[in-house]
């Protein structure tokens, strides 16, 4: 007899699956027996986004009963998927044929201080991030994201108070209190990576984040290199990025919506409801 749910602490034991904090599994059980299982974890702290790390078989049966059961439960909005357009060429076609549509691709850097052009006086400041910097992130994610989606794929508010020490705001040095574009660390992926979130219209400042970043990774951190990925709003820049900076590789992130619209709250009705508080 074939069942489908997510495992719990005894499974884990039972089926010796790793613990992985903030990460959970969900199985496909035949007899008491794991079979296959999918990997999965809220994006950046948002319970109605789900994002799917590994999937051990690709099964579609597998998919779709994950899918189903979260939409039901739990009204999740979006499922999504990043996997690399080289070495998961496959994958990808599987995701397609499950009703997975490609909304962004990521395209990932290396800064090397030995290979790289290094302006020690960059154009920004790059600083840690700290409280008072939260609601302007917040904003500033939220505006960085494509309009269809943004009303659930962007950061929560929790996340970003708990993972403050892997946030990174750049700021005009004149102006130290607005907050430009910021970094935030992946660490899961690799100990060095970190993703830029700079907004759609400000792709001139992509290059100035970079020597701001290193300025500051360099010198504080002590690391000769760091990898460093921006998003497809600014793929005009990535050829000439590639002149420069040493490319890893690009990945499609993928999207299968869930749970209607309107049983989320948008981030236009965020910002109505600010403006009026402001007001």
């Amino acid at each position: 007899m074939s069942k489908y749910r997510p495992l719990n602490p005894i499974d884990l034991m039972v089926h010796k699956k790793n613990f992985l904090w903030g990460k959970h599994y969900f199985g496909h059980f035949v007899g008491g027996d794991l079979e296959d299982t999918i990997l999965y974890s809220e994006y950046f702290g948002k319970p109605k986004v789900l994002e799917l790390e590994n999937l051990s078989k690709y099964d579609p049966e597998l998919l779709q009963e994950f899918i189903t059961h979260f939409i039901e439960k739990k009204s999740v909005r979006y499922f999504l998927r990043e996997l690399n357009e080289i070495e998961q060429v496959d994958e990808i076609g599987f995701m397609h044929e499950q009703g997975f549509k490609r909304f962004s691709r990521n395209y990932c850097f290396e800064f090397n201080k030995d290979l790289a052009e290094y302006h020690r006086e960059p154009t920004l400041i790059c600083m840690d991030a700290g409280l008072d910097h939260t609601r302007q992130i917040r904003d500033l994610d939220i505006a960085s994201q494509i309009l269809e989606y943004r009303d659930e794929i962007y950061k929560s508010k929790s996340y970003l108070l708990q993972n403050l020490d892997d946030i990174f705001v750049f700021v005009n040095p004149r102006e130290r209190s607005k907050v430009l574009a910021f970094a935030v660390k992946r660490p899961w992926q690799n100990e060095n990576l970190y993703r830029f979130i700079i907004h759609p219209s400000n792709t001139d400042m992509v290059e100035h984040c970079i020597q701001a970043f290193a300025e500051k990774y360099i010198h504080i951190e002590k690391n000769l290199n760091y990898r460093f990925v921006i998003n497809e709003c600014h793929k005009k820049l990535v050829d000439k990025l590639k002149d420069t900076y040493q490319f890893l590789s690009s990945t499609q992130l993928l999207i299968k919506e869930g749970a209607p619209k309107s049983k989320s709250k948008s981030a236009s009705t965020l910002f109505a409801v600010r403006k009026a508080a402001t007001s």
